[in-house]
């Protein structure tokens, strides 16, 4: 008879048990959706926060980007003035020490012209060779003809500012 009563029970309240169901099932859709409206909300906070946060960043990017830009520019005018200066001042010292060897040479080519009748050519001397008076010029110059003597101290005057321009070059703080 437990049976019966059970059957005669849901009977009479079927109808109620199907509303009560569905009271539920529309209770838990509604707190499923609030639940996931709070879910959408705090995905979409979060977004936001890590756009501004990605958009701070990108900004901090340029700025230091720009800046850094700057300080190289500003660097290479600077860089660029010292290396000017030092190969104006070495060019203008080669310049002055080259003229002054120059006036030098021309000095000992007057001075040798004027003690010498001929002209700065040996003159001939009875009895000796061409061998022995074109040592005895040479042997004044050094080994080198006057000609030759300036163009060697040009070339070392050349090297010598070549490499104090190398020196100075190589100072400059890049």
């Amino acid at each position: 008879m437990p049976i019966l009563a059970i059957w005669t029970t849901v009977r009479r309240y079927w109808k109620a048990g199907v509303f009560v169901a569905l009271l539920l099932a529309i209770g838990v859709q509604t707190w499923r959706v609030s639940s996931l409206k709070a879910d959408v909300e705090s995905a979409r906070n979060k977004t936001a926060a890590t756009q501004a946060a990605f958009d701070v960043t990108v900004a901090n990017y340029r700025l230091a980007a720009e800046q850094a830009r700057a300080t190289d520019a500003a660097n290479v005018a600077r860089v660029k003035t010292e290396q000017d200066t030092i190969t104006k001042e070495i060019v203008d010292d080669y310049q002055t020490r080259l003229a002054d060897a120059r006036a030098r040479a021309e000095r000992l080519r007057t001075a040798a012209t004027a003690t010498h009748p001929s002209g700065g050519r040996d003159a001939p001397v009875p009895g000796t060779s061409a061998t022995a008076s074109g040592t005895g010029q040479a042997a004044d110059q050094g080994g080198l003809s006057g000609a030759n003597a300036l163009i060697a101290t040009e070339q070392a005057l050349q090297l010598d500012a070549l490499i104090n321009w190398v020196e100075a070059q190589g100072r400059v703080e890049n």
